[in-house]
């Protein structure tokens, strides 16, 4: 899907804290803005399907969950594997790639396994300490 979209609307450049940390309710002046976009209904679209927070499309993220819920529409993981995940060959960028629901390359595996075996060596360790071994 092509997301030229993101270019034309009206609220692009716009700081971020203004539609992440959104009160309930949004302010009618964002209603406004959104409603008013050239990109309204691909932002909609798009909000529906992978976002789970922060207001997009004059939608709250609780309106959007009550609308997926009415509609049985579930929401959709965004696919990011062309883009590297920052901090690749780390524990972190293991989880990272957990957290976007992607398979793990093999050099975070790699390093989760690393850390897994770091943090199993010193509880074993602190095991021991423990009761003097």
């Amino acid at each position: 899907m092509k997301e030229d979209w993101k270019d034309q609307a009206r609220c692009k450049g716009m700081p971020s804290d203004l539609f992440f940390g959104v009160a309930d309710e949004p302010s009618q002046e964002m209603l406004d803005l959104c409603h008013s976009c050239p990109s309204f209904i691909a932002c909609y679209d798009h909000a529906m399907k992978h976002e789970e927070y922060g207001y997009w499309a004059g939608t709250t993220a609780k309106k959007r969950r009550k609308l997926r819920r009415e509609q049985g529409r579930p929401m959709e993981p965004l696919v990011r594997s062309r883009m590297p995940v920052k901090g690749c060959g780390t524990n972190a960028g293991y989880a990272r790639h957990l957290h976007r629901k992607e398979p793990a390359c093999a050099e975070c595996v790699r390093e989760h396994r690393a850390y897994n075996a770091e943090k199993a060596a010193r509880k074993r360790a602190n095991r021991k300490a423990r009761i003097g071994l």
